[in-house]
């Protein structure tokens, strides 16, 4: 007895026997060679031989119970049957990518410092200071805009004659309550922070329910609650 077929699982590159291929030969004594032959009676079930290493019914398996069956090599190989030397293996796999990433990073650092050797040995002319000129301002003005990002918005959201509810003011002021609401519902009553918390939540409210105010006064408002909520309190 023993198993005749099988396939190849060309998404692991794995063999894959299975119960429904098991299989039983029978033995058949040659009086005249004297000797017993294995035979198989099923008409095209199988080679005579069961120890030859290419079944006749091997096949390639494809599809979706490829994948699965993918899967579940992955987890004994990884999970069941993780051993010393699949952890040697990861590692040693883990040190492999490690030194590439570092060789990549060295050789990104290495040119960058060669690009600016060259570029501070280069002389400076007229068009390199228009160029540095450009750039030191084209950061500073993202700085500045990035700083005012609020009254900017507010003064798109009057332009585009959007409702009050799409303020940045109201819109920010709605992010941090949703943040809050959470947190209250996380604290216990009795902690000391529960007070500042509902103090903030009124000043949110406010801002987002209330008459509009200019971005000056809001500020600090949102600076106090983003403290608030940077600490987390213990429930």
């Amino acid at each position: 007895v023993g198993f005749a077929g099988g396939g190849w699982n060309g998404v692991e590159d794995f063999f894959v026997v299975r119960n429904s291929d098991a299989h039983a030969w029978v033995e058949i004594y040659d009086g005249h060679a004297q000797e017993w032959l294995r035979v198989d009676p099923t008409p095209g079930a199988s080679p005579n031989d069961p120890e030859l290493s290419l079944p006749a019914t091997f096949e390639e398996e494809t599809g979706v119970s490829a994948w699965v069956d993918s899967l579940r090599m992955q987890w004994y190989r990884r999970i069941v049957n993780f051993d010393q030397t699949d952890q040697v293996e990861l590692a040693t796999t883990m040190i492999d990518l490690g030194d590439e990433l570092l060789a990549v990073i060295s050789t990104r650092l290495k040119e960058i410092g060669a690009s600016l050797k060259q570029w501070i040995a280069t002389p400076f002319s007229r068009s390199s200071f228009v160029r540095s000129g450009v750039a030191i301002g084209i950061c500073l003005g993202l700085v500045v805009l990035w700083r005012a990002r609020y009254y900017w918005l507010s003064l798109v959201s009057k332009l585009l004659r959007r409702p009050q509810a799409l303020n940045p003011i109201r819109r920010e002021a709605a992010r941090h309550l949703t943040r809050l609401r959470v947190r209250l519902a996380e604290t216990d009553q009795d902690s000391p922070r529960l007070e500042a918390y509902q103090g903030i939540r009124m000043e949110l409210e406010v801002l987002r329910f209330g008459p509009e105010v200019p971005i000056d006064t809001a500020k600090p408002i949102f600076t106090q609650a983003k403290r608030l909520l940077r600490r987390r309190s213990k429930i």
